[in-house]
């Protein structure tokens, strides 16, 4: 049997096209997947703390803002360093560009603050608990579980016992779980 289109058999196989060229890579998979998701984390904690009171503040405004701005920062210094071309360029630019606005939108969002309530350690907690169990998943929001826990008296007026012991209770499991999973990380990357 003879082929009439032999030529036809190379779409058969895939070939790379110069896809496995590196320039811009290390850029694009930070921009996406550590900005995106601590963009996201941010987007949350913004609308928890924007809605339980804690932007009545202003020092907490600047405090959450300072905390914010460096990984979108350290993310368009390495996108200026490592692009493949313009439009990576360009596009990354973007991305980090509304990071930086979504970092800054507590300013505006103090403008309307409410006031925080007589529960509001409480839903703090619950936050904390919350974002502890999202990290048996994505091991890094122990540490946003971790400030929340550890901030929460501030916020709580009447600190019961109970307060006290699940805010410890979180505390102890965040650490435990950061230790674990830092332990674990160690041993992959640098051996036993």
């Amino acid at each position: 049997m003879k082929l009439k289109y032999p030529c036809a058999l190379v779409a058969l196989f895939p070939l790379s096209a110069m896809a496995a060229q590196p320039e811009g890579l290390m850029a694009g998979v930070f921009t996406i997947l550590v900005l995106g998701g601590f963009t996201l984390v941010n987007l949350l904690l913004q609308l928890v703390f924007y809605f339980n009171g804690q932007y009545s503040r202003p020092r907490f405004v600047r405090s959450h803002i300072y905390w914010t701005l460096p990984i979108p920062l350290m993310t368009l210094l390495l996108v200026l360093w490592d692009h493949a071309s313009v439009a990576d360029l360009s596009m990354n630019f973007g991305l980090v560009l509304i990071a930086v606005a979504l970092a800054l939108l507590p300013l505006q969002l103090k403008n309307s603050a409410k006031v925080a309530g007589p529960q509001a350690g409480w839903r703090l907690l619950a936050t904390s608990a919350l974002l502890l169990l999202l990290a048996n998943f994505i091991w890094p929001l122990t540490i946003p579980a971790m400030l929340i826990a550890w901030s929460a008296s501030d916020w709580q007026q009447r600190k019961e016992n109970g307060f006290k012991f699940s805010r410890i209770v979180l505390l102890l499991a965040a650490l435990g779980l950061t230790l674990y999973e830092g332990f674990q990380a160690w041993q992959h990357f640098f051996g036993a």
